[in-house]
């Protein structure tokens, strides 16, 4: 069963969670949720680890639908913060849970809501140095997905580090300065992406092939296009989000406007928690829809970028021909 949110439940609205005791919550494919109790010692990779009366069991990460626990002061706040889009604050009040937290696995849950508001805002250096706090201690993170890749927009800023990244003995970082790096020195990150294309991590070989398409600035036949569409659906479910706006933005340069609003929409339903790419597939999207004669329309898709990203660059935009 697809999970597209994983529900996180903080101490504060769970009274009755006994001290040190979590619960799991998981559910296989067709079959009934199960509520688990005892400790998680591990959430890392792919699987989530709990200690149960003295024995040790592990659960499918995929299967995890939600966890129960005891988060530390301020981790309540930073998720009501990250609500209302207040990422100032809630990355204060993450910062305090996150000096507070010991265990591992909860560490890097805590960090991944800072990145969140980091990729919400676009501070980009900042949230590559979160990602990188996340894989230092779990390499094959659930979180590699949200790792700040470059998909759209300028790369100021970025060249120097992304330097140093692509020369990482990591995939994931080798990754991130690539594609920091494809529009710029296309002659050094091209290769590196097309090896990491065949990397045993089917998250790192997937964004590697969407950094590829990405990069292609030439007119595509539909045939093409058609190949790209058949080859998303083999990749791993989180890591779809990216590659799906690089089709977007193949079939808008390549002539084929409706396809590219509905893919650009597509991307915007679909990921509404990825930012750095869902913020440009609506005002792409809304772009579109101006030079088409549906002002309306475009008009409606720029408020609801304004409402839902209000950070991003892109919402400061106006539209154009």
């Amino acid at each position: 069963m697809l999970r597209l949110i994983l529900t996180i439940c903080a101490a504060a609205i769970l009274p009755s969670l006994a001290m040190g005791q979590d619960v799991v919550v998981h559910q296989s494919q067709n079959g009934p949720a199960v509520r688990r109790e005892g400790t998680i010692t591990d959430w890392s990779g792919l699987t989530l680890r709990m200690q149960q009366a003295g024995r040790t069991r592990d659960f499918d990460g995929a299967e995890v639908i939600a966890i129960e626990t005891q988060w530390p002061t301020g981790y309540d706040q930073g998720l009501q913060g990250l609500a209302r889009r207040d990422y100032r604050a809630a990355l204060n009040s993450f910062s305090e849970a996150l000096g507070q937290e010991q265990r591992p696995w909860a560490k890097n849950i805590i960090r991944s809501k800072q990145l969140a508001c980091q990729l919400a805002t676009e501070e980009l250096p900042a949230a590559a140095q979160t990602f990188f706090d996340i894989i230092a201690t779990d390499p094959q993170s659930r979180f590699a997905p949200m790792c700040p890749l470059r998909w759209s927009g300028n790369q100021s800023g970025m060249n120097q580090m992304a330097a140093d990244w692509i020369n990482s003995d990591e995939p994931i970082v080798q990754l991130l300065g690539a594609s920091w790096l494809i529009g710029t020195d296309a002659q050094t990150a091209r290769p590196v992406l097309e090896e990491l294309t065949r990397d045993i991590d089917p998250t790192v070989a997937g964004l590697a092939v969407g950094q590829l398409w990405n990069a292609r600035q030439k007119k595509m036949t539909a045939a093409e296009i058609d190949v790209w569409l058949k080859k998303i659906e083999t990749m791993p479910i989180p890591v779809r989000s990216g590659p799906r706006l690089a089709i977007a933005a193949a079939q808008s340069r390549s002539g084929f406007t409706e396809a590219a609003i509905a893919s650009y929409m597509r991307v915007a339903i679909l990921y509404p928690d990825r930012p750095l790419i869902s913020a440009p597939a609506l005002y792409q999207s809304a772009t579109l829809l101006h030079n088409t004669g549906h002002g309306d329309s475009a008009l409606r898709l720029m408020a609801e970028l304004k409402s839902k990203y209000p950070a991003s660059n892109w919402s400061a935009r106006n539209l154009t021909q």
